[in-house]
């Protein structure tokens, strides 16, 4: 006799769609300032990440994620906001804007 298989080999390659609310690109920014992002996937957001100027400050494991950010203790200039979303099959979406103080 014979049986019949099907062997389902779809794997996934769509990263996260991630957007950054708050701030927005090129904003000054001063005081206490939310950090608002969110990502989106074709299957799910396993996990999200704020790093500023390459140094992570928090972590989510959802497709939301917010962190409070004191720039009252960042130096003026320039500063990079990175957000990084990662889906169930590893694929890592990232978004990044800069600010100014």
């Amino acid at each position: 006799s014979s049986v019949s298989v099907t062997i389902d080999n779809i794997v996934d390659t769509i990263a996260p769609v991630v957007t950054i609310s708050n701030p927005a690109n090129n904003a000054t920014v001063k005081g206490i300032v939310v950090i608002n992002a969110s990502a989106t996937d074709n299957e799910s957001v396993k996990s999200m990440s704020i790093l500023i100027d390459g140094v992570t400050k928090a972590n989510s494991t959802s497709g939301s994620i917010s962190y409070s950010w004191n720039t009252n203790k960042i130096s003026v200039g320039t500063h990079t906001i990175q957000v990084n979303a990662v889906d169930a099959s590893g694929n890592v979406g990232t978004k990044t804007i800069q600010v100014k103080k």
